[in-house]
């Protein structure tokens, strides 16, 4: 080769190798990631041009820095109880919402095996059918490393797409076993009968919504993620397809608590070789991390999902909201010296013997969890009474509606039907007319002043129910608003409940300050009139 062909070697080896070096993968269509796209998805980029969808979980909670939500996961099945019974847990959402409150993020799909390959191979899948089932024979250690490869990537190429909290930006991780059960029984998009029950709400056949064993649905193998119904939340193939490891090891239930002893793995959910008889929110499995050869157990029915985290604590600042979070919930301020917590700690103090200190700290707790249950037992109570006075300043704009269509009927018939020449069918008519004159001045309004009374009354019950005050009842009426606009619930409702809140902040003044009567109903009816214009169709 001759010093003078160098040069048009290398120009030709660089309009052949340099463009395929740049090239992009190609993205991949949506139906490959998000089959069933809705608002409100949140769709991150993976490698090869891929893509994850996510659907925002709504954890409503108070304004406090310790503040969760108590939810009650399993079933009660004597057969069980030890693996699945009833238990008490906590949770809370590490993302804000624009509109308030706090979420965290689970995928809306099983990571499919085009994805899982995406991300753990060095070569990029071509997207395909085939490529749209679940990731299986997936271990535990499998799935952790999943998530620490998409979250590094994630972090380098696409940071700025990420939810983040007070600084601190999201990674992906497994769920935890309180999120994906809370997740799987419908948050709180369904009412709290709905979240008990062993299925979340389905309109017909187990079939509609989850793949399991049997001709009638998966019939022996793994179906295609997004096929079937959503859940509540907006989530496909919770139940049954692969069954989904979650975070933290296995626990024995031991009566409403976990039991001290870790084991292995949970799986959950089911999948397609489970019972349609077996299939619900509550079931899960412990497995091995390691098979008989030691090699890490991958089992053709275990698969995954993907959440999104973040730290805990993300700044010095939100370390001292903790701090001050927990002095007042284990201090209360400075309590009366009469206060049994007050005597219980002086007590420990002064006791010599260690043993009769640790049954004084074991009474102390006691004590705590009982102050803890009362003030989560008060809040719910407040907020039960806040929707009923929500529903009955409805059933006042709904009695004042009744009102106008009576009056509406009554001058028609007077004003623009013509009288009959028939003297029986004029008496009629005139009678009619009568009638709803009679209801549109004495009746309806009696029933209209009934139900304000009852509204008032409630009201008051609620300003003097204990421990009610100001914030409090302001707080509990945010959770109320948030838990209705997860199920979607009528607008004039939420626009009730708010009035409601105000009204009971209202009757808390000393002395109370509670408007008339007549100002009450024309608030109500103010707030109708907002809401149907809103609404009307244009």
């Amino acid at each position: 080769m001759t010093k003078r062909t160098l040069p048009l070697v290398a120009a030709a080896l660089s309009v052949v190798a340099f463009p395929a070096l740049a090239q992009a993968p190609a993205a991949w269509p949506e139906a490959a990631y998000n089959p069933k796209p809705e608002q409100g998805d949140l769709v991150l980029p993976i490698p090869c041009g891929g893509s994850i969808a996510f659907r925002a979980i709504a954890v409503p909670v108070g304004q406090g820095a310790l503040d969760d939500r108590p939810v009650t996961l399993g079933t009660a099945d004597s057969d069980t109880d030890y693996v699945e019974g009833l238990r008490r847990n906590f949770l809370a959402a590490p993302f804000p919402q624009a509109r308030g409150g706090r979420v965290f993020y689970l995928g809306k799909y099983e990571i499919t095996a085009e994805q899982y390959a995406a991300v753990m191979n060095p070569a990029c899948p071509a997207p395909s059918d085939a490529g749209r089932v679940p990731a299986a024979r997936v271990a535990w250690s499998d799935a952790v490393a999943f998530t620490a490869k998409l979250s590094e990537w994630l972090l380098k190429n696409a940071r700025a797409r990420l939810p983040t909290e007070d600084g601190a930006t999201a990674f992906a991780r497994l769920p935890t076993e309180a999120e994906w059960e809370f997740a799987a029984r419908g948050g709180v998009a369904v009412s709290e009968g709905e979240f008990s029950s062993p299925l979340p709400p389905m309109s017909g056949e187990l079939a509609r919504y989850a793949w399991f064993q049997g001709p009638q649905s998966a019939g022996g193998r793994l179906r295609p993620v997004g096929r079937l119904e959503r859940n509540p939340l907006g989530l496909y193939d919770m139940l049954g397809n692969v069954a989904e490891w979650t975070l933290e090891p296995f626990r024995l239930n031991r009566v409403g608590r976990p039991h001290g002893l870790a084991g292995g793995a949970v799986a959950r959910g089911g999948h397609y070789q489970t019972d349609e008889s077996q299939i619900s929110s509550a079931l899960r499995v412990e497995l091995p991390l390691y098979g008989q050869s030691g090699e890490p157990l991958r089992l053709p029915t275990m698969g995954m999902r993907v959440a999104l985290g973040a730290v805990v604590t993300t700044s010095e600042r939100a370390g001292e909201a903790f701090r001050q979070a927990f002095a007042a919930e284990s201090g209360r301020a400075e309590r009366a010296a009469n206060d049994p917590a007050t005597l219980l700690a002086e007590l420990a103090r002064t006791l010599p013997d260690p043993a009769q200190q640790r049954g004084v700290a074991a009474a102390q707790a006691a004590l705590e969890q009982a102050t803890a249950e009362r003030r989560q037992a008060a809040a719910l109570a407040m907020r039960q009474r806040i929707v009923s006075i929500a529903n009955v300043a409805r059933n006042i704009a709904r009695a004042n509606r009744t009102i106008d269509v009576y009056a509406t009927l009554r001058d028609y018939i007077g004003n623009d039907v013509p009288i009959p020449d028939d003297p029986v069918k004029a008496r009629v008519q005139r009678a009619i007319r009568d009638r709803l004159d009679s209801a549109v001045r004495n009746e309806e309004p009696a029933v209209v002043r009934a139900i304000l009374d009852d509204y008032v009354v409630l009201v008051k019950q609620a300003a003097e129910a204990p421990g009610a005050t100001a914030p409090f009842v302001k707080e509990q009426g945010e959770i109320v608003a948030r838990e209705m606009e997860a199920r979607r619930a009528h607008p004039l409702l939420l626009e009730l409940v708010f009035l409601a809140t105000q009204h009971i902040e209202l009757a808390l003044r000393r002395p109370p300050a509670l408007p008339p009567l007549a100002d009450i109903e024309a608030h109500i009816m103010r707030r109708a009139d907002e809401v149907a214009r809103r609404t009307a169709p244009r």
